[in-house]
């Protein structure tokens, strides 16, 4: 008996070792590409490429959302997916979308930044201020139209493939919704993993979403003056351990590490954008995703989407809700689609909010497993023997 739990132990790891079950490991250090957009802005991607042959697996694309860059993906070794892909045999590619990380973005917002102590992307102010100066405002639609296209042809350029995974978190995910709304690369897409997206608001708010309602005026001006980096500063300064009002509308404190926070206040948060933040209000205000000029309803298409999803929600995220989710999933057009809902009530450790999906404590354990599976489902490969999570080897901080 003691032999073959031995024998089943045995497969389990070797199993899990080619898969991103096993912790650490030699991985190759990520790699920073540039491109650009029609309109001029550098986006800057990080390629993490496969720890084997990745056979019949397509890239993934991971991107962040609203106030984030791409560092969000890989904060450290037990919150990073994009490290856990790359192990799993992946080719996976990180951006940052305009005004965020190494992208183009006006030099006061790498001066912030290097205020809270990030001295790696701050360093670009003396490199971009020839092409950043002068680029002050974008909205989620420069986004759709600029950013997304720009991604997903440098990526099929270098890889070769003609189709990729796009996995986005909120924002990240919403643009994507957009731009398949503009009838727009629908063929190119392999498959999109949405982690939080909220494309609808429904009621009733939370407290923090129904203060961005009720005093829009003063939320676009003190996001000019003071900058929405002001909650990354105390949490930086804090060392994670100062939450301010409106994290509760991002993470579930009791579900994500005070390292990990801090980490994210120093190296993964950026401005938000007038623009953005107009378009954020409009959408609490409207009850769904707008464009910008509030002429463009980008939910009005769902029906008609065609690439298989996966929608993913946390129990407590007050910003895409277990509802607001839930109507994205019924909406999407396409056949093959699946939801999941991370939580207490379906046997997780904790309940999940916003970015807990990506940075939670046990999200390498309880969420990062079935993204690839279901990339895996997508690609044709065969599940394979797997440990049971508590014996995976991973350590959780």
């Amino acid at each position: 008996m003691k032999r073959s739990i031995a024998v089943i132990l045995a497969l389990g790891a070797v199993s899990l070792a080619g898969c991103g079950g096993l912790g650490k490991g030699k991985l190759a250090a990520p790699v920073q590409h540039t491109t650009v957009t029609d309109d001029g802005w550098a986006l800057s991607l990080l390629h993490y490429q496969p720890a084997s042959d990745p056979g019949p697996r397509l890239p993934v694309i991971l991107c962040h959302g609203l106030s984030y860059n791409a560092t969000f993906w890989d904060l450290a070794d037990e919150v990073s997916l994009a490290k856990f892909l790359q192990q799993a045999g992946y080719d996976v590619w990180v951006p940052s979308l305009r005004g965020a990380g190494w992208s183009t973005k006006p030099p006061l917002s790498r001066l912030r930044q290097l205020f809270r102590g990030d001295l790696r992307t701050a360093g670009g102010v003396f490199t971009s201020a020839g092409r950043g100066a002068l680029k002050l405002n974008w909205n989620v639609d420069d986004h759709v139209r600029g950013d997304i296209p720009a991604i997903l042809n440098f990526v099929a350029e270098k890889t070769g493939r003609k189709k990729a995974f796009w996995v986005g978190h909120s924002m990240g995910g919403m643009a994507l919704v957009a731009h398949l709304a503009g009838r727009a690369d629908e063929d190119r897409l392999a498959g999109f993993v949405a982690l939080g997206v909220p494309v609808f608001i429904i009621p009733p708010l939370s407290e923090p979403l129904k203060m961005m309602a009720e005093s829009r005026g003063a939320f676009e001006l003190s996001n000019v003056v003071v900058s929405t980096n002001l909650p990354a500063v105390l949490g930086a300064i804090g060392g994670g351990k100062l939450a301010s009002p409106i994290d509760v509308l991002f993470y579930n404190p009791a579900n994500v590490s005070p390292g990990v926070v801090r980490r994210l206040n120093i190296y993964g948060t950026d401005d938000i954008s007038p623009g953005q933040l107009a378009q954020l209000v409009d959408m609490v205000s409207t009850g769904s995703f707008r464009s910008a000029d509030g002429k463009t309803d980008h939910t009005a298409a769902l029906g008609r989407m065609t690439v298989p999803a996966l929608f993913c929600a946390g129990t407590v995220d007050n910003l895409a809700t277990v509802g607001a989710v839930k109507k994205l999933y019924h909406q999407w057009g396409a056949k093959e689609k699946s939801f999941r809902l991370f939580g207490v009530v379906n046997a997780q450790r904790s309940d999940y909010g916003h970015d807990d999906l990506v940075i939670g404590r046990r999200a390498r354990l309880e969420v990062y497993p079935v993204i690839r599976r279901w990339l895996d489902d997508r690609c044709g490969i065969k599940p394979r023997l797997e440990l049971p999570l508590p014996l995976a080897g991973v350590k959780l901080k």
